[in-house]
């Protein structure tokens, strides 16, 4: 939309320093008419021919995937020999491929994002879809490794066709119209209810294992006993709540802990007012607005925000269509969302404030909780939103410079400039993050991490989270006026009632110090927690089948082989460094290899002590098979 890219064949490099052969279409389509001025076209904007004389045409009507026609064929026929044209050869992809990728020691590096400055709205469009999304990859990361315990403990049968059906419906409503939210109401209609069956699915086979596993706990030494499960590859120390009893429990990593119920257990005192939350950590203040005036990080002796109100409920104009917002809404007259009530109480070491908004016909209640002993502020949110052609937002105007944020992705993070510098940072407005952002100085720093949103932007030192965009369905049209729709059909996206979490993370030192990466996964994957029996079992009361010596280590996901009962283990390297980090083994293991995607062997492993010894370079990510005994 504003910048072009100055390369057509190039090789582009990851976050993690490798490569892949890139080539982008001359003639900047991928739905050629094949004239005569389409190969014209394609041979005067190639950018990069003094390095190879081959480039790729795509001819056919391409969106929609109607394809080619005969017309297409009998222009091509012509096409091959005309005067005043460089030679048109018809062939497949792969065969052109093989002719072009001889020149690709010629062809220039490209590092980093390959940003597309268009379709940033489709980064928050139908967020019930997004938040779907969200909780069945981690859903099905649960349920795939409480399966292969279940096999482990019991020899239950892993549930292969199962996994891959859920996987499969997974995929196909990340098909590129539906996720981005640019699909017409219908698919919506039908999505949604896709997905809460299988939401609801996903969550009965794991309380199904989970209630497997249980009886083979020795839960004795308990008087009323409860599970703690954890599937995260690092302890975690935290508040639950069991019933009305709360607890402050360590579970190991990839593991579980028993709790007894019957321990009395000593709750910090933590202070709530309509305008005040506060424990040892942090002390939040409200205006009357129900804004937050002032976080002083107690820690730190320090202010976190700069002075101006933050988590305002601004309303912007919408006026575009489901890909795209206007650049310069922010030029347009806003409105604000009213706080109606407030009120605060105190449950165990929870500190919480309750606000309610309201604009127009639409409604927001939010529960802001500080927990005893967390730095984290949780904002859980619930939206009826009603409002057309706008857009909601949220921003945290902090007291840190810092000329770039980091940003999540998969399997890493990356940097963008918090600056307008250039017409490529200028464009680079409104980008993705995935569990969390975070804008850092060298010995403070503050992330905003999140359940389901996308679209953020951070420009200076205000971090802003888009939340939800009211836009018609594709098959209204651009710029329709304000008024609701007169049809059902013509209802605006996200006019419903939404559930979303966010939170506000001031930590010491950067990122890494700041255990940025593990909150994310710990906002986005509690605790499951499950009252047992007493009884006798043989399998200890705490256990850890997996563990990383390095919290930036991550075990992402554990399932059972496609071809055999092993058990493969990926695990990518988070924090953009180089390591030497052991993986311990709970589990009777015999032999390990690495092995590709494919889950082919690259190299056997030597277990040692039942720990593997691994070496990971910057975001590298590492697959192991474990072939029990």
């Amino acid at each position: 939309q504003v910048n072009k890219l100055p390369h057509h064949s190039f090789q582009w490099e990851g976050i993690d320093g490798s490569t892949i052969l890139a080539h982008m279409l001359p003639e900047d389509t991928y739905a050629s008419q094949a004239l005569p001025n389409s190969a014209k076209k394609a041979e005067d904007n190639y950018k990069d021919k003094a390095e190879s004389e081959h480039c790729l045409m795509l001819y056919g009507i391409g969106d929609g995937g109607g394809g080619p026609g005969a017309e297409h064929l009998e222009r091509l026929k012509r096409l091959k020999n005309m005067a005043g044209l460089c030679p048109v050869v018809q062939e497949s992809a792969a065969d052109f491929f093989k002719k072009w990728r001889q020149d690709a020691d010629k062809f220039p590096r490209w590092t980093g994002e390959l940003y597309f400055e268009r379709h940033q709205g489709t980064l928050t469009n139908q967020a019930r879809n997004k938040w779907y999304n969200r909780k069945m990859e981690l859903g099905l990361r649960e349920l795939e490794w409480s399966a292969v315990i279940a096999k482990l403990t019991t020899n239950q049968n892993y549930p292969s066709d199962a996994l891959n059906k859920f996987w499969e419906d997974v995929l196909l409503l990340q098909f590129h119209d539906i996720l981005p939210g640019s699909s017409i109401k219908r698919v919506y209609d039908e999505s949604l209810a896709e997905y809460e069956i299988m939401f609801q699915q996903v969550n009965a086979a794991l309380n199904a294992n989970d209630e497997t596993l249980a009886p083979q706990i020795d839960t004795s030494q308990a008087k009323k006993p409860a599970i703690v499960r954890n599937s995260l590859s690092w302890p975690r120390s935290e508040w639950i709540k069991i019933e009305d009893t709360w607890q402050q429990v360590t579970v190991p990593a990839m593991g579980y802990a028993v709790v007894d119920l019957s321990d009395e257990c000593v709750v910090p005192k933590v202070n709530a007012t309509e305008t005040l939350l506060e424990n040892e950590k942090l002390k939040v203040t409200f205006a009357a607005d129900g804004s937050i005036s002032s976080i002083r990080d107690k820690s730190g002796k320090r202010e976190v925000l700069d002075g101006k109100p933050a988590n305002q409920f601004e309303v912007y104009p919408d006026l575009r269509d489901a890909w795209d917002f206007q650049m310069d809404y922010r030029d347009y007259p806003t409105q604000q969302m009213q706080l109606q009530s407030a009120k605060a109480w105190i449950d165990g070491p929870q500190a919480v404030v309750e606000q309610h908004y309201q604009l127009n016909q639409s409604t927001l209640t939010q529960q802001i909780i500080l927990t005893a002993g967390s730095n984290r502020l949780d904002f859980v949110t619930t939206v009826n939103w009603q409002e057309a052609n706008t857009m909601l937002r949220t921003s945290f105007p902090v007291a840190v410079h810092s000329d770039q944020a980091r940003y999540e992705i998969q399997y890493g993070n990356l940097l963008r400039p918090t600056h307008a510098n250039t017409t490529w940072d200028l464009a680079r407005d409104e980008v993705v993050g995935h569990k969390w952002v975070d804008l850092s100085e060298t010995s403070f720093g503050v992330a905003l991490l999140n359940d389901s949103k996308y679209g953020h932007r951070i420009k200076g030192n205000v971090i802003d989270l888009n939340l939800l965009r009211s836009m018609p369905y594709p098959e209204i049209g651009d710029l329709i006026n304000e008024s609701p729709p007169e049809k059902e059909s013509q209802k605006f996206g996200d006019q419903c009632e939404h559930h979303f979490a966010y939170a506000l993370l001031p930590h010491s030192g950067d990122y890494l110090a700041g255990n940025v990466i593990q909150q994310a996964y710990q906002l986005n994957i509690p605790q499951r927690i499950q009252k047992a029996a007493v009884q006798s079992g043989n399998l200890p009361a705490t256990k850890s089948w997996l563990e990383v010596n390095n919290p930036n280590v991550i075990i992402e996901s554990v399932k059972k082989a496609e071809d055999s009962d092993a058990i493969i283990v990926r695990i990518y390297e988070a924090a953009h460094s180089t390591v030497d980090v052991t993986l311990t083994l709970g589990m009777p293991v015999s032999t390990a290899e690495e092995v590709n995607l494919m889950e082919e062997s690259i190299q056997l492993l030597t277990i040692s002590n039942n720990q593997l010894a691994l070496h990971l370079t910057p975001f590298e990510i590492t697959t192991i098979k474990l072939n029990l005994q």
